[in-house]
């Protein structure tokens, strides 16, 4: 499994660049108690749902525990 890049700017929410030139986000679940990932635009769209599609809500995090298996599968043919 790739690793991932994650990086922070401007927010707690930590980020990965994808090959398509999108960008994934790490997100935290409180129905599932996991973190995912989701597509999202930074400062314009937030996330609609996560790789996995089992994410319900969403809040911005900017740690790495407890990640979606389901997420990071799916992510890895996606990012740089």
């Amino acid at each position: 499994m790739k690793a991932i890049n994650w990086y922070c700017e401007d927010s707690n929410t930590l980020k990965a660049d994808l090959i398509s030139g999108g960008v994934v986000g790490l997100f935290y679940d409180s129905y599932s108690k996991l973190r995912h990932i989701a597509h999202y635009e930074p400062h314009v769209k937030p996330p609609s749902k996560s790789l996995c599609g089992g994410a319900i809500n969403f809040s911005s995090t900017g740690i790495q525990d407890n990640i979606c298996q389901k997420c990071l599968t799916e992510v890895q043919d996606l990012i740089k």
